[in-house]
């Protein structure tokens, strides 16, 4: 199966950062009032995304990344280095 690819800029990085298409390796969906509340505070820790952590990784062609769609809106991409910073 092909994995679902996006390539865009980050926002959150610095506008010199050199973006890699992002492989998302898992779409964990959220019902609304979680997504609403982790969209408000990212760094929040949610208990599905802390289960996947293991998937979200870079290596030299791309970063590894989960989604996070909530049941009524559009998906949230999630890299590791956003929500388990270094």
């Amino acid at each position: 199966m092909d994995k679902y690819t996006m390539s865009g800029k980050l926002m959150h990085k610095a506008s010199n950062h050199n973006t890699k298409r992002c492989e998302v390796a898992k779409w964990v969906f959220l019902p609304h009032s979680d997504f609403e509340r982790l969209k408000s505070n990212p760094y929040q820790e949610h208990e599905a995304i802390t289960a996947a952590k293991d998937l979200m990784y870079e290596d030299g062609k791309a970063y590894h990344c989960i989604t996070v769609p909530s049941t009524h809106m559009l998906p949230q991409l999630i890299e590791t280095d956003s929500f388990f910073p270094a």
